[in-house]
């Protein structure tokens, strides 16, 4: 609400407690601004040790009672030099000196590392220059991994590091000089923080990606300027997963097991729509004014909008057993009633017409390119049904167990979530090679996959955090 709170900082006080009031539901942030202090060449440190919410017009305010803050609302990260992800005031010291000393810094939370800083603090010879190296050292203090090496002589300040280590994981500092008594780790900085989630994310053209948030909101995560991303609660309850087809319209099933809509103007902002139509499942858009849904009665509906009548539900009279995977206004795929692949196509001279495909599956399928169907067939291994001229549609079992739904991202690349629970990627080297290969890229998830691309997959870690996997001409980055 760009109202600002303050108070006189002393020496001799160590605590210091703001209160804010917000009277309204409008999205706020707080933002701490802590300037530089130097007295004797002696510098505090500045710390934010914790944020709670009291709600006024709730019995837990009347006994003082203070609600913890779910990490919600907005985060920023990224920049040149990155932004703090774990902050230390830690020194070593070894006897008369701190040669072959180290400093263990354990990891609550998974972060990409860039930039880690480090001082001296007292010297006694040599300058106060040293040699600094670095480690990753796994869980339960396991394997240890350089990842910083430098024998030049070092006095302080940034090193610029990369690397993701995993949650439980503690990064090792050493010093290798004689001469310096005690140093000091004052920071670990890295481009990510880690956002909770339900379900599965969905990724619009633009880049924008909505979510079911740990609080049971929709959030959507915008990237904005200088190498920031911002999550914002849309405040708008919701059960299953959101959709989008582009970034200022999101569809989904809210806690009242209704279609609603929610949709962006340049005067309003984002207004959420109540649709009315009773659903079961998650709905899938295709374009601003199609959506196809599983209706209460567990048949397959369709909403359109037309712009003399405005939006009619069509109970297409299909039971369907899944979520539907729309490919086009015209063109669906779901998992009927019996457990076997339909497909439901529109032509212009007999309407819409509904095939049994005769395949059994567990799931929902997956389509990115039409001809190219992926799913878990019955038997929970990965299966592929394409079409050709000369064969039309043959299914394929590709002999890989997996757990969920698959998501294509092309011709020739399917993102899966393996039995082992890990992200795993088939691919092959053209659209008519008949050789596949699967990578397991080692990263755990909960939820299914969703590919923007090749070289880019979003999707629920093992840890219930968002996650983003992606592709650099160096090397795969994942944070």
């Amino acid at each position: 609400q760009n109202n600002s709170v303050g108070a006189t900082m002393e020496m001799n006080h160590y605590r210091h407690v703001f209160q804010m009031t917000a009277n309204d539901d409008s999205a706020s942030v707080i933002q701490f601004d802590c300037g530089h202090i130097n007295l004797r060449n002696r510098y505090p440190w500045y710390s934010i040790d914790n944020i709670s919410l009291r709600e006024i017009d709730t019995p837990e305010a009347a006994d003082g009672n203070l609600l913890p803050l779910i990490p919600s609302a907005i985060y920023h990260w990224g920049g040149s030099s990155g932004y703090p992800v774990e902050c230390y005031n830690y020194s070593s010291l070894s006897g008369p000196d701190a040669n072959g000393s180290t400093v263990e810094i354990s990891l609550q939370r998974p972060v990409y590392v860039n930039r880690i800083t480090a001082y001296r603090r007292w010297i006694t010879t040599g300058g106060g220059s040293f040699r600094i190296s670095i480690w990753v050292v796994g869980p339960n203090n396991g394997a240890s991994t350089l990842v910083y090496n430098n024998q030049n002589p070092y006095t302080g300040g940034n090193i610029d590091v990369s690397f993701s280590p995993i949650l439980g994981s503690k990064i090792r500092i050493q010093i290798q000089d004689p001469g310096v008594t005690s140093f000091a780790v004052t920071g670990v900085y890295g481009s990510r923080c880690f956002l909770p989630m339900i379900g599965v994310p969905n990724i619009a053209s633009d880049g924008v990606v909505v979510y079911h948030g740990i609080d049971n909101k929709i959030h959507r995560l915008v990237w904005a300027a200088e190498n920031n991303w911002s999550d914002w609660s849309m405040g708008y309850s919701i059960s299953g997963n959101p959709c989008q087809t582009t970034s200022g319209i999101i569809w989904y099933r809210g806690t009242d097991n209704c279609l609603h809509r929610a949709a962006w103007s340049q005067s309003t902002g984002f207004v959420d729509w109540n649709m009315g139509y009773p659903m079961n499942g998650d709905p899938v858009a295709t374009s601003a004014g199609m959506v196809w849904f599983r209706g209460a009665d567990n048949k397959l509906h369709r909403l359109s909008w037309a712009q003399g009548s405005g939006w009619t539900d069509w109970n297409m009279g299909y039971p369907i057993g899944g979520n539907p995977y729309a490919v086009s206004d015209g063109l669906v795929y779901y998992r009927g009633a019996d457990n076997n692949m339909h497909r439901l196509a529109w032509a212009q001279s007999t309407g819409f017409s509904d095939w049994n495909m005769g395949y059994p599956m567990s799931g929902d399928p997956h389509v990115k390119v039409e001809g190219l169907v992926w799913y878990r067939g019955a038997d929970g291994n990965l299966h592929k049904m394409e079409w050709t001229q000369s064969t039309g549609y043959v299914d394929m079992n590709m002999g890989y167990p997996m757990n969920g739904a698959p998501c294509g991202s092309s011709a020739t690349v399917v993102w899966f979530r393996g039995s082992d629970n890990k992200l795993h990627r088939l691919a092959r080297s053209s659209s008519t090679a008949t050789t596949w290969s699967d990578w397991n890229m080692g990263y755990a998830m909960n939820g299914d996959p969703n590919a923007v691309s090749d070289g880019e997959v979003w999707f629920r870690g093992g840890d219930n955090n968002l996650h983003k996997l992606w592709w650099t001409p160096a090397a795969w980055m994942y944070w």
